[in-house]
């Protein structure tokens, strides 16, 4: 799949505020799955997430390796929300 990050953002913002699916749907999609993103490459980690109290996505992608990566990938997007 490809995408752009404003299509993530769309996506996540849909998807968490209820306009994307049925009520059915997000039943079973919310037993499946968490409604953020967070994933990993080798030398990246990224993180995006819809945030309500802000109504904003955040997106992060990190260049990062080493055993470390998922903790600083977390409490630099921890960061930026607190900034938010």
């Amino acid at each position: 799949m490809i995408s752009t990050l404003k299509n993530n953002a769309v996506f996540l913002k849909a998807l968490n505020k209820g306009g994307l699916l049925s009520t059915q749907e997000q039943t079973i999609y919310d037993s499946i799955y968490f409604r953020n993103h967070s994933s990993c490459l080798p030398g990246y980690q990224s993180v995006a997430q819809y945030r309500a109290n802000i109504d904003a996505t955040v997106i992060q992608f990190i260049n990062s390796a080493g055993n470390n990566s998922k903790v600083i990938a977390s409490r630099t997007f921890d960061s930026i929300i607190e900034l938010l």
